[in-house]
């Protein structure tokens, strides 16, 4: 199973992503989302990603200092 996070914190764009990788994917994947960079640490370490797509301009903290962790 591939492990898809999807860092935005835009709602909008985050679902709208998400639903479409959902509905490409299905079952095969399993699709996890975080509103900020805080968050996208906490579920990268937790569930161990192969594929992230991260926003860049994020509150908390940004895409690319997350990336960094």
């Amino acid at each position: 199973m591939t492990k898809i996070l999807i860092a935005e914190d835009e709602p909008k764009i985050r679902e709208a992503l998400a639903g479409r990788l959902r509905g490409i994917l299905g079952d095969a994947a399993l699709i996890e989302t975080a509103a900020d960079g805080g968050e996208a640490i906490d579920k990268a370490l937790r569930i161990q990603p192969e594929l992230i797509f991260m926003d860049i301009e994020m509150p908390c903290k940004t895409g690319l200092e997350a990336a960094a962790v």
